[in-house]
């Protein structure tokens, strides 16, 4: 059943939790399927999940294929083109900035590799920092450390476990991806907000921001609607023309 809930208190946002692939890089470049094949994952189990499960030595050697493929997929990543705007207008907004990655530790710092820009976060966490994704311990670490409310903390991912990250957390849960798509579709009726581009994910932290101000100094909300600290119970609403944004209430 669809549900809202009244907005108790306003915050800005102060930082923002980026998944990596999908969401920073371009979906593909990592090939999970082929992960899944040979690491015998049964369809619909999470595949971290199901190699940790396995006793050794056959753990060991599905962790060895899970690198394997990682490091095949390096050669393949590239940014979405609109990353470096994204990273350069989260810092001119003076927002923290963190990399939440279940891949290892080197398809993470290639991500930095490819912005050019060692500063581009504040915090950056692999599969390293147990339990993974969608276990909320690592955004609440990354909260703690900026000193922030899960609740002023916006999660931007392209797949249901940073959806769930985020709502396990008290976050602000942002899908990003295109209509139609599997993985989009599964996650979809969980995210609090959708947008098509990074870009547009700038449009909408200005718009809530701008609603938190507002509704601080005694105004009404504008239309784009206001956070609410209670997750997974967000509002949703349309932030501006085009950009993206779902419409209606998550599911419960």
């Amino acid at each position: 059943m669809a549900s809202t809930c009244v907005p108790l208190t306003k915050r800005r946002l102060r930082g923002v939790c980026c998944d990596m692939d999908g969401t920073l890089t371009c979906t593909g470049a990592i090939d999970f399927a082929a992960m899944r094949r040979r690491c015998a994952v049964p369809p619909g189990s999470d595949i971290l999940a199901h190699v940790h499960s396995q006793p050794e030595p056959l753990r060991a050697e599905y962790e060895a294929i899970l690198i394997e493929e990682e490091e095949a997929g390096l050669a393949r990543m590239v940014l979405r083109e609109d990353c470096k705007e994204f990273i350069d207008g989260l810092k001119a907004r003076s927002l923290h900035r963190a990399l939440l990655t279940r891949n290892n530790e080197a398809a993470m710092h290639r991500t930095t590799v490819l912005l050019e820009d060692a500063e581009a976060f504040n915090i950056m966490l692999s599969r390293s920092f147990e339990p993974v994704k969608p276990h909320p311990a690592a955004l609440h670490h990354i909260c703690e450390r900026w000193n922030c409310h899960p609740g002023e903390v916006l999660m931007i991912g392209d797949a249901h476990d940073d959806v769930q990250c985020a709502l396990a957390a008290g976050s602000v849960a942002v899908l990003i991806g295109e209509p139609g798509d599997a993985t989009y579709e599964r996650a979809r009726p969980h995210a609090h907000y959708t947008v098509r581009s990074l870009v547009q994910l700038l449009n909408l932290i200005d718009a809530l921001n701008g609603d938190a101000d507002e509704a601080a100094g005694g105004g009404a909300a504008s239309a784009a609607g206001v956070l609410a600290l209670d997750p997974p119970s967000v509002e949703r609403a349309t932030v501006a023309s085009g950009i993206g944004i779902a419409a209606e209430p998550p599911s419960s």
